[in-house]
């Protein structure tokens, strides 16, 4: 019972930061739209989309936090050659003090 009650709110965890960054998808264009091409800013649309963005980041966290996943940036090691990213792994390790 208790498994299907975390499923639960994983799930709604994750439609609520689905819906939070579609609508942060609207929200921006519609911002450039008013100011833009109305030369009429509007008020809400940036603070909006500061929420929205703050509830993707914390919602979508922890649906990380619990799949054990996380997100990283590797593209810069990607592009080095062999042995340099076996240098920088084992600085890595030194720096975490593994």
């Amino acid at each position: 019972m208790f498994r299907r009650f975390v499923n639960a709110v994983y799930w709604t965890g994750a439609g609520v930061a689905c819906t939070a960054l579609v609508l942060v998808s609207a929200v921006i264009p519609w911002a450039v739209y008013t100011r833009y091409i109305l030369n009429s800013a509007s008020s809400w649309p940036e603070p909006m989309a500061v929420l929205l963005t703050v509830g993707i980041t914390f919602i979508g966290s922890a649906n990380c936090y619990r799949q054990r996943i996380h997100m990283n940036m590797t593209v810069g090691t990607d592009l080095l050659p062999p042995s340099l990213r076996r240098c920088l792994a084992l600085l890595e390790r030194i720096a975490d003090g593994a």
